[in-house]
């Protein structure tokens, strides 16, 4: 996998830009397959979850 410099937060070397992997896993949870249609609904959650956090980040009881 090639990660841009642009996306590469230098410190630990991860991307940094969650679009490319939403777009993934919406890509997943379209599949007809349930298995990855059940897991990308999942993530797509989750992440979603990532990304208002790093507007609104969580209290202690989250």
């Amino acid at each position: 996998m090639i990660i841009y410099g642009t996306y590469v937060k230098r410190m630990h070397l991860r991307q940094t830009c969650l679009a490319h992997l939403i777009r993934k896993v919406k890509g997943l949870s379209e599949k007809k397959d349930q298995v990855s249609h059940h897991f990308g609904q999942r993530i797509v959650k989750e992440l979603q979850l990532l990304c208002h956090w790093a507007k609104d980040p969580p209290d202690e009881k989250q």
